[in-house]
């Protein structure tokens, strides 16, 4: 009778362990960097608008904050890696900045779902 007791608390430990690896962790954050620095993304780009035929200005400052053409955009950041930069606006679009190794390359609006070539810093 004894190897039972002892079979029925080694079942009800093992499944007390399953269930505590298995709680729900969204509370856990999960990092919003891959070790990019926000300098990296930091400047002023200007990339091509051909279905309006204009150039426009993307600012973003090193804390993050966005102006195109001069006028500040209500964004938050959603993630920022080396490959890319996400920021999601005020109604829920995104606006996805794409890398190189040296500088952001495009810029994907997708509240226009519009995909800009930015064009190469000035030295």
């Amino acid at each position: 009778m004894n190897n039972n007791n002892d079979g029925l608390r080694h079942g009800l430990f093992d499944q007390f362990k399953r269930r505590l690896s298995k709680r729900d962790r969204s509370h856990v954050k999960e990092p919003l960097t891959d070790d990019v620095s926000p300098l990296f993304y930091s400047g002023t780009w200007r990339y091509v608008d051909d279905q309006h035929n204009r150039i426009h200005q993307l600012e973003i400052s090193p804390d993050m904050s966005v102006k195109i053409d001069h006028q500040p955009l209500q964004v938050t950041v959603k993630s920022m890696t080396k490959e890319s930069l996400i920021f999601i606006d005020k109604f829920g679009y995104r606006l996805v900045l794409t890398a190189n190794d040296k500088q952001p390359t495009h810029l994907f609006d997708e509240a226009d779902n519009q995909d800009y070539l930015i064009l190469i810093a000035d030295k």
